[in-house]
């Protein structure tokens, strides 16, 4: 089950079949048994779009790593004044290689207006509904000037923080390499 049920799953463990119906648990246990599908809810990331980029972790000097965008998040990305030169992302081309790696991410959330609080279809427990919350996923890698992922992310957060009417979180996934 996902990581957000781990709660559920331990006090079931615990429990045992010592569980009230209505209770959250209970539901919880209900709608586990039953056979489900998994549907996406809201918008899709769009079409890959493949860029290139100088990880932090490698010396690939003179070459590039290819990494993908979504074509969404691609479209969006002037309006977090986040030029792609800042995210060290260039186009693809004969330099560019295709390896094992995460590259580092910036993900910018649109903070939408509060909702309604409406009850959990899996625990009956009420959940606090956005509206217009939408989230953009950038990879980023590092510049000329720095080869440090702290100092990128710093300057990086600087520049959608400093954009105007904009009520946005900003968070961060690190360089994963694997050898």
């Amino acid at each position: 089950m996902a990581k957000r049920f781990s709660r559920y799953e331990w006090g079931l463990k615990i429990m045992g079949g010592n569980i009230q119906e209505n209770s959250p648990l209970g539901k919880y246990k209900k709608f586990r048994g039953k056979e489900f599908s998994i549907t996406r809810i809201g918008t899709s990331p769009g079409k890959k779009v493949f860029k290139a980029l100088e990880p932090f972790g490698l010396d690939l000097d003179p070459k590039k790593a290819r990494v993908s965008v979504g074509s969404r998040a691609i479209g969006k990305v002037t309006d977090f004044s986040i030029p792609l030169t800042e995210l060290a992302l260039t186009d693809v081309n004969d330099n560019t290689e295709k390896i094992k790696f995460e590259p580092a991410r910036i993900i910018v959330a649109l903070v939408g207006s509060k909702g309604d609080k409406l009850p959990s279809a899996i625990t009956g427990v009420p959940v606090q509904r956005y509206n217009g919350a939408y989230s953009y996923t950038f990879p980023f890698g590092k510049k000329a000037e720095t080869n440090r992922e702290a100092e990128r992310m710093k300057a990086l957060k600087a520049l959608v923080e400093g954009t105007a009417n904009l009520d946005a979180n900003v968070t961060f996934k690190s360089e994963v390499v694997r050898i």
